[in-house]
């Protein structure tokens, strides 16, 4: 009887630490997320101001980059290649311009986990002004589900 209580006790200690550890994971992933985020809207910042003519950066790969080569508007090395290569600490990064405009006033930049079931939640931001001067700038919402259309449609401004 002892032996087997030692074993229920022990077992049932095992899960909270797995518990625990799992939540330290996601809050881990998460706060890189808004970190990430974060650099994104000051690249996109950035990149409006450079390049007025073309407004945002309406895709990811835009923003990277490599050290030796000079910046352009196809790579204009404002975030790391790893960044911009739309996957990071498990999550899928993306920018979306609602319409084709040029100057592109307008972009969404999107923080989706890439496991739909680890509890992680969804981040999204959007910003204003393209090639003039950028504003809407940096308000991130978060959605519980992880998924970017409630983080959209009815998200939470993250405090």
């Amino acid at each position: 009887m002892k032996k087997s209580l030692i074993i229920a006790t022990l077992v049932s200690g095992a899960a909270v630490l797995l518990l625990a550890a799992s939540q330290t994971d996601v809050h881990n992933m998460e706060s890189s997320a808004v970190g990430r985020t974060r650099t994104l809207n000051t690249a996109e910042v950035t990149y409006a101001a450079t390049y007025k003519n073309l407004g945002f950066a309406c895709n990811i790969a835009r923003l990277g980059g490599h050290k030796d080569v000079k910046p352009t508007p196809d790579l204009a090395f404002l975030v790391d290649e790893s960044l911009a290569s739309g996957h990071y600490n498990g999550y899928h990064f993306t920018l979306r311009c609602p319409d084709d405009d040029v100057p592109a006033d307008q972009v969404r930049v999107e923080a989706i986990p890439d496991d739909p079931g680890s509890g992680a939640r969804a981040f999204c931001s959007e910003l204003h002004g393209g090639g003039m001067a950028p504003t809407g700038g940096g308000v991130i919402w978060y959605a519980q589900d992880g998924k970017a259309e409630t983080c959209w449609m009815n998200g939470i401004p993250l405090r």
